[in-house]
């Protein structure tokens, strides 16, 4: 899943939706744009990510058995969120 982020910024856009659709078909990704701040379509863009894993595993092209040793999850231990309530609570 490719997300365009940042929709109510319109004016300030630094990638054009067309560009952003297109990069995402050539690496067969789905595509979708959202704005955080507004909330518009962020729950849309995680409905549609689930959707299609769950297609894919209905048609066999994911193994659910599999999934913890294909699917890895890379966190740069030196990066740091830039929002406040990271470090919250």
């Amino acid at each position: 899943m490719l997300i365009g982020n940042k929709t109510d910024l319109e004016g300030q856009r630094e990638v054009r939706k067309a560009q952003g659709e297109e990069y995402a078909k050539k690496h067969n990704l789905l595509f979708t744009e959202t704005s955080a701040k507004t909330a518009d379509q962020v729950e849309e863009a995680f409905i549609l990510t689930a959707m299609a894993i769950y297609e894919r595993i209905k048609l066999g092209e994911l193994d659910v058995a599999r999934l913890t040793e294909t699917i890895k999850v890379r966190m740069d231990q030196h990066a740091k969120p830039q929002t406040s309530w990271w470090n919250c609570c």
